[in-house]
This record gives C-alpha cells, structure tokens and sequence, in this order.
C-alpha cells in the first residue's frame, strides 16, 4: 500500500478545541475527499498562544512501518495566510508527548486547499516523541505570527502516511 488514511476529518464530534484560542470546531463541506473536512476559527483567546487547532484521540494506529523516508500528508485551508506562521501536525501518545511537522505558509494558498506534505525525518520531537506502534494523540491546525491574531476559515482533511518509493 502506498498510502494510509489516519483520519479522514468526517466526523467534527470527535476532536476538541485546541484551547480558547480555537473556537467553532465543526464540519465544513468544503472537502477534499469525502463529504467534510475539520473547520474552526483561530481567535485571541484567553489561553494566549498563536495556535489554532483541534484534537482528537486516535485508535488502532500502527505506523511502526514509518522510515525516515516516508511522508505525513495532509490538507490545510487558510482563508487568509497574512498571519499564518505554519499548518501543521502533530501525533504522539498525549499533548505533551508527541512529533510534529510543519508546512511553512509560504507554500499555503489563501482560499483553496493546499496539499502540505513533510518527511517523516522532518519532525519537531516533544517530551519523548511518538510511540510509532500505538499512535493516539492527534492535534492538527496552524501556527499565527502572534496570539492576538484571528482567523475564521480553517479547514483540515484527509491526513495520511504515505511510503517514500525509492528507487536505485
């Protein structure tokens, strides 16, 4: 298989707003693939951070198969990407153990999908990092240029691993 869908963003009941900062998490049917994607709004908020995210618990994710070759793909929506730092993605045990990849905003397209994309090798580690046999945290969204910046219009879908074809 040269790809796996980790999550395809269907069902907004199961993620949770990153914090205060993050409002309105709900379904859009602006998609990619599928009938939805994952929307909500980055607010200034009283948490005080440049995130605008949500989350969820993963089950049965076993990516123990990862090289650091392989690639975590994903698509952002940005309304705007005037304040925007980086889409990114994070999957680990819990929030504070996990990797995380960025896509810089420069690569993002204001008002249409962009498809972001980083090499498994790439990853930010936090506290010990993932445990690739029994991935369970997922916190997906994007990074402001400062924590009073807001922006309604955020969309997520169709997160995926996909295995590098190397050739000689």
């Amino acid at each position: 298989m040269a790809y796996r869908m980790i999550e395809d963003f269907e069902d907004y009941t199961d993620f949770t707003a990153f914090n205060t900062d993050t409002t309105t998490v709900a379904a859009s049917t602006s998609s990619v693939t599928g009938t939805n994607a994952l929307s909500f709004a980055k607010v200034d908020g009283a948490a005080n951070t440049v995130f605008g995210a949500a989350y969820k618990t993963l089950t049965d994710v076993d990516l123990k198969d990862a090289k650091l070759s392989d690639y975590i793909c994903w698509e952002c929506y940005v309304s705007a990407v005037t304040d925007v730092a980086y889409a990114f993605v994070r999957l680990g045990t819990d929030a504070s153990n996990y990797a995380e990849w960025r896509f810089a905003d420069s690569s993002l397209v204001a008002g249409r999908f962009t498809f972001c994309s980083a090499k498994v090798g790439d990853q930010y580690v936090t506290g010990t990092g993932i445990d690739w046999d029994d991935v369970t945290y997922l916190c997906i969204g994007a990074a402001f240029d400062a924590a009073g910046n807001a922006l309604a219009g955020v969309l997520v879908d169709s997160l995926m691993f996909h295995k590098a074809i190397l050739t000689a």
